[in-house]
């Protein structure tokens, strides 16, 4: 077999970039199902528990409120789900085309290994940008609600 057209440092590099790739995206596939198998029993659980209409130490019984908030966690989670997945799967794709690449010397293997590995790491740079607006936000409200819980105008 053919490597690619690399020093030697570099592709022994690249081999144990592939392995450390390879070992966390498959790590975190199984986390992503695991988690959604958690998900699922603890919806099951959670709607079963409603469905007993037990009284609670207040007095009242679990109503459309409860059932509410209970969807919209879950509703929640799916969402985190499906983000969590795609940086996952570009750096699955990544680590499979760049194996494939170092063992076949193939240099259209190894442009589309790094094509995902950029998609990843764009992927990754949105979600931070996206968070730190967030903080943002919440900074600027929070200061916002001090403000005017004060008394200063």
């Amino acid at each position: 077999m053919e490597k690619p057209n690399l020093q030697e440092e570099a592709y022994h590099y690249l081999k144990s970039i592939q392995k450390w790739s390879y070992f966390i995206s498959l790590t975190g596939m199984i986390l992503l199902v695991l988690s959604v198998v958690l998900m699922m029993f603890f919806g099951f659980a959670i709607s079963k528990l409603m469905s007993l209409n037990q009284v609670n130490d207040m007095g009242a019984m679990p109503g459309q409120a409860a059932r509410f908030g209970s969807t919209f966690m879950v509703i929640i989670y799916i969402i985190i789900m499906i983000i969590y997945f795609f940086p996952i799967y570009f750096l699955f794709r990544f680590s499979v085309n760049l194996k494939k690449s170092l063992k076949s010397g193939d240099d259209y293997q190894l442009s589309n290994a790094f094509n995902f590995l950029g998609k990843h790491y764009t992927y990754i740079g949105v979600l931070m940008i996206i968070g730190i607006i967030i903080y943002v936000i919440a900074i600027v409200f929070t200061g916002i609600g001090l403000l005017m819980g004060s008394g200063i105008h």
